[in-house]
């Protein structure tokens, strides 16, 4: 099995590069120094939501994004990037899980967390934990996450804190680490309280 991203997720990298192709940020001369023949031969197909995309292309076609559009601030970019995915996935109505009451969150962003991670990439297994603190949070432990490329750990953060936030009405603050084992941890804590 080929470590490979949903074609969901690659979508959002395609309409990107074909903005700033269409503006001039980017020449096809730069897109086809940057990638590899199958990357193009990618980039020229329809991608469907549910199609697996190889999960080297879809980190050098994020990477050719950021040296373009936040070359010095890389992490917030890719932060933001993955804040609006989950913003945009949010308002389609398409997971009835962003919603959940105060009292129940925990188990339930824990639950569509779990879930996703899986469906995203087919190479990962994650694991929730609530941390009775204090103060309060939770931990997702990423397994198998070698592969998992650093503009994905960070996309990744900012899709979870979005669905924190949206799910408890908290100021929760997400924050990662990847383990010499190669697994990352994604740790959510009240806004200001991260260790």
């Amino acid at each position: 099995m080929v470590p490979s991203v949903r074609g969901s997720l690659f979508q959002f990298v395609v309409e990107h590069l074909q903005q700033l192709l269409d503006t001039g940020r980017l020449t096809r001369k730069q897109l086809e120094a940057q990638l590899t023949p199958e990357d193009l031969d990618l980039l020229s197909t329809k991608i469907g939501p549910a199609m697996w995309v190889p999960i080297d292309t879809y980190r050098r076609t994020f990477d050719l994004l950021v040296s373009i559009e936040a070359p010095g601030n890389s992490e917030a970019y890719l932060f933001e990037r993955g804040w609006s995915a989950a913003e945009r996935l949010h308002k389609a109505g398409l997971y009835s899980q962003f919603e959940a009451s105060t009292e129940k969150w925990g188990m339930r962003v824990g639950k569509l967390i779990v879930t996703l991670g899986p469906v995203m990439y087919n190479f990962t297994n994650w694991a929730f934990e609530l941390d009775p603190g204090p103060p309060a949070g939770f931990r997702v432990t990423v397994r198998n996450a070698a592969e998992l490329p650093d503009c994905g750990r960070f996309a990744a953060a900012g899709f979870i804190e979005y669905l924190a936030r949206s799910a408890t009405g908290l100021a929760l603050r997400i924050t990662s680490e990847r383990l010499p084992n190669g697994n990352i941890i994604f740790m959510g804590a009240p806004s200001g309280a991260e260790g």
